[in-house]
């Protein structure tokens, strides 16, 4: 792992809005929130981090789709949890795991790492024509990335877990032979990090 630059809460849920607004599970609901609170997409789409209204806002935002700070996915999530840009190495991705609900414990076939999820897929060019595995993996190939993964972990990279991007690290990882040398991500740590 090779630290790159700390990065505050805002960035952290700039990078979290802006990896799941155009998801087709989690874009709706995003944007309802965004209608709620009389914005458009831009302000999710093109962050201005200097403005400190459009950060409160964008929090309000993950506050009222995802639970931020302390619901869903923020569930135990440590207050002193600091935030770095990061890049890790294909092996490194390789010991991340998925947060720990049923979903994806069963997806792993109880490993819990994303490299088993995966494997349990099989190769890229195996998943089916329209899979979204399929097509992240065929991106990679043409070298063009997903947005950034958001992890969290304990201090040193100890014990990383997927906190957004569970799907794109899963079609990366169906095609590690693919990956970059390192693949730069936002990385949430903290002494008392269990997730």
């Amino acid at each position: 792992m090779r630290v790159l630059r700390p990065a505050t809460v805002d960035e952290m849920v700039a990078t979290f809005l802006l990896a799941e607004v155009a998801s087709p599970r989690t874009g709706p609901p995003l944007l309802d929130a965004l209608r709620d609170e009389g914005a458009d997409r831009t302000v999710v789409s093109q962050p201005d981090l200097t403005d400190s209204t459009a950060n409160a806002l964008r929090r309000r935002v993950l506050s009222a789709y995802r639970g931020f700070p302390d619901q869903g996915v923020f569930t135990a999530m440590p207050v002193e949890t600091t935030w770095h840009w990061v890049t890790l190495s294909p092996a490194e991705l390789s010991a991340v795991r998925y947060l720990d609900w049923p979903y994806w414990t069963k997806f792993s076939g109880g490993s819990r790492l994303v490299i088993d999820g995966a494997r349990r897929l099989g190769p890229w060019h195996q998943q089916p024509d329209g899979s979204i595995y399929r097509h992240i993996a065929e991106k990679l190939r043409a070298g063009v990335l997903p947005p950034p993964l958001v992890l969290v972990g304990r201090p040193g990279g100890r014990q990383l877990v997927v906190l957004e991007g569970h799907v794109r690290l899963t079609g990366l990882l169906v095609c590690p032979e693919a990956l970059p040398d390192e693949l730069q991500v936002l990385l949430g740590t903290a002494k008392t990090m269990d997730k």
